[in-house]
């Protein structure tokens, strides 16, 4: 993944400001545009994150591979409770 460039948001005109804090503290997504045309869109970086490690996942076969394995798993009930695993 490529690095993000920076932008120290203090710096950053009034309507970004906003943008980026109803991201953060509401989870808001901004689109911006160039006249009509969607550019890039403002998310928290929490969300980045999280949409980030979806994306390196699903890039993995092997990891969704061994997702499958454990859904089937799940699915017959082939399962532990925590108290199983510390069973002396």
């Amino acid at each position: 993944m490529r690095e993000a460039v920076r932008i120290d948001i203090l710096e950053s005109g009034d309507e970004l400001r906003e943008a980026a804090s109803a991201a953060e503290i509401a989870g808001r997504h901004t689109l911006l545009l160039r006249g009509e045309k969607p550019v890039a869109i403002v998310l928290s970086h929490d969300e980045y994150l999280a949409l980030a490690e979806t994306v390196a996942i699903a890039a993995d076969p092997a990891l969704v591979a061994r997702i499958g394995v454990a859904e089937q798993e799940l699915a017959k009930g082939d399962v532990y409770d925590a108290e199983d695993l510390f069973v002396e």
